[in-house]
């Protein structure tokens, strides 16, 4: 994660490590991992141990209003540079894409809530798994890609307020509802809180890039979760920063 915080490689970073006695204090280690340990880790990673962190973060920091965006973006999983790509005369294919979902706080722009999955995977599967890990919900910012009666009526029986966009075709129903709210005004301000989690995505492909180096999708998940938590780094500085290092510590519980 600090390797995907300083947009450094992993090489470089543990040589920072190395020369910085404070982080090696927080980071409580008396001696520097080899290169080869961190790979082995990463590979050992289960995404237990992201909710875990992910529930932390949440319990520590999104002590928001309740007000959650949801959405989706594409990571591209990098095989090779894109130039050399290119001079080979081939393109990037779709399938070697991953999609990233992520629930942001709209409040602490923390994002509280995450998932990687396939590329072709439809966004309205992922909305209730990741509204699953949040106790509260007050407002729910999504757009249409997560437009469904059973999502709909998931955050209503939260006691949530959807502010969903909704396809056209609605014609009956709280769908019909929704369509009708949308023409206002207010539904409108409303619905614009949403472009946060686009802020988030531009800030975290341009600060920790849009592509990842892997040749599984399990190891391309795993780096895309470490990108999240880098971003989370990135927003809180300090209190996720002493979070983080906690779950490292003896004390902490690994699933």
């Amino acid at each position: 994660m600090l390797s995907e915080y300083f947009g450094m490689s992993i090489e470089r970073t543990l040589e920072m490590i190395r020369e910085d006695r404070y982080i090696r204090s927080l980071l409580k280690l008396r001696t520097v991992p080899h290169k080869s340990t961190i790979s082995r880790f990463k590979k050992r990673v289960k995404e237990g141990w992201f909710a875990l962190l992910f529930r932390k973060i949440n319990n520590m920091l999104g002590k928001g209003r309740g007000r959650y965006a949801l959405d989706s973006t594409g990571l591209r999983i990098s095989k090779r540079s894109f130039y050399y790509t290119q001079r080979l005369g081939k393109k990037m294919k779709i399938r070697e894409c991953l999609k990233l979902h992520v629930l942001m706080d709209i409040d602490t722009r923390i994002i509280v809530s995450a998932n990687v999955s396939r590329f072709r995977i439809n966004d309205s599967k992922m909305f209730i798994p990741l509204l699953e890990n949040v106790e509260k919900i007050t407002e729910i910012y999504a757009d249409r890609g997560y437009d469904s009666k059973r999502n709909i009526e998931y955050v209503l029986g939260r006691g949530g307020a959807p502010y969903i966009a909704v396809r056209k075709n609605a014609t009956r129903g709280v769908r019909k509802r929704i369509l009708k709210e949308m023409d206002k005004k207010e539904w409108k301000e409303k619905y614009g809180l949403r472009n946060r989690i686009e802020c988030a995505f531009h800030t975290i492909k341009t600060r920790y890039g849009e592509y990842v180096n892997a040749r599984s999708f399990v190891t391309g998940k795993i780096q895309s979760l470490f990108k999240i938590l880098a971003y989370n780094l990135h927003i809180f500085p300090f209190s996720f920063l002493i979070l983080t290092f906690s779950c490292f510590s003896g004390n902490s519980t690994y699933p």
